[in-house]
């Protein structure tokens, strides 16, 4: 008896996980049922016990109605066989998970462009998110994919539903970001004016920038990374606040940002609350798009319809 987990499920478990687990044989979707009972020994040992004590039921995904059991702790949803290669990862012997790709898909479904860009930038992101919602420390990781390897699967699986709504997001997914707060700084400055954003390049994320001799002497490195850098323009904006709180962190960014001012490079500082305010984050959009030689036009400044949208989505749903 074995069980496929999908949609917020396996979102919550990408989220957090450490690493990204082997791929398992698409085939043996058509062999899992949704008896949760069954496995349930096996699922407290492969899924964090945070996630299985959620106030959210677990979504499984089955491959006939039929096989589906009736509990109000579980949502079902089926899929008929079979899936797409790379659509499904193993936690256990008998306890599969859907693959980041794949729960992308899933996602959009019930999701807007900028959600889904941003969940796909988690993904792709250098960080996971810590178990305990009050730690500032947040546990480094490979990213689970890139942007490129969600693009061959959404465009090879049109027929996988939510593969065409997701590449809809697929151009301001960001890669390389290190904390929540700036993948949410990318899409504020880059989504289009449609749906909030003030229509910038994407930026490279943590991007390294290679020091002079003397200015290597100065911080002890041979180079320095940016949170969002621009590199064509000289440009880095960096995030300051939750996740950069303690005073040994903020020491290190004050003479990291210090040294790029010194070697050419516009430093412009973000905090926690510019970031989720529209009047105080627009002045941050007026530097960074003079910076960049781009015109912001007048109606679409403000706080547009999309512009609310955009910070409920992004910080408050």
């Amino acid at each position: 008896m074995s069980i496929c987990l999908s949609h917020t499920t396996a979102q919550s478990y990408w989220l957090h996980a450490a690493m990204l687990e082997p791929e398992a044989d698409p085939r043996a979707f058509a062999l899992c049922a949704g008896d949760v009972r069954a496995c349930h020994d096996e699922l407290e040992r492969a899924i964090p016990s945070s996630i299985l004590a959620a106030d959210d039921p677990l979504h499984v995904l089955v491959p006939r109605t039929n096989t589906r059991t009736s509990t109000s702790a579980v949502v079902f949803h089926v899929h008929t066989p079979p899936l797409a290669p790379n659509a499904l990862k193993r936690l256990g012997p008998n306890v599969f998970i859907v693959s980041p790709e794949l729960s992308l898909a899933q996602m959009a479904l019930s999701r807007s462009v900028a959600r889904t860009a941003q969940y796909g930038s988690f993904l792709c992101s250098s960080y996971r998110l810590p178990f305990d919602p009050d730690s500032t420390e947040l546990p480094a990781r490979n990213p689970l994919v890139h942007r490129s390897e969600l693009a061959a699967f959404l465009s090879g699986n049109q027929a996988q539903h939510g593969c065409k709504i997701a590449q809809r997001a697929l151009p301001w997914i960001v890669e390389g970001a290190a904390s929540p707060p700036e993948v949410q700084l990318a899409l504020r400055l880059c989504l289009p004016f449609r749906y909030g954003g003030y229509n910038m390049p994407l930026p490279q994320m943590n991007a390294v920038i290679d020091l002079t001799a003397d200015e290597q002497g100065v911080v002890g490195k041979e180079f320095l990374k940016g949170d969002a850098v621009w590199p064509d323009a000289q440009l880095v904006v960096e995030y300051d606040g939750f996740y950069h709180a303690s005073k040994t962190q903020m020491q290190a960014d004050a003479v990291r940002r210090a040294t790029l001012r010194h070697a050419g490079w516009t430093v412009i500082e973000v905090t926690n609350r510019q970031i989720t305010s529209i009047d105080a984050f627009e002045q941050v959009a007026q530097l960074v798009a003079k910076q960049l030689g781009r015109r912001l036009r007048r109606c679409y400044l403000g706080a547009t319809p999309a512009r609310l949208k955009l910070i409920d989505e992004l910080f408050f749903l």
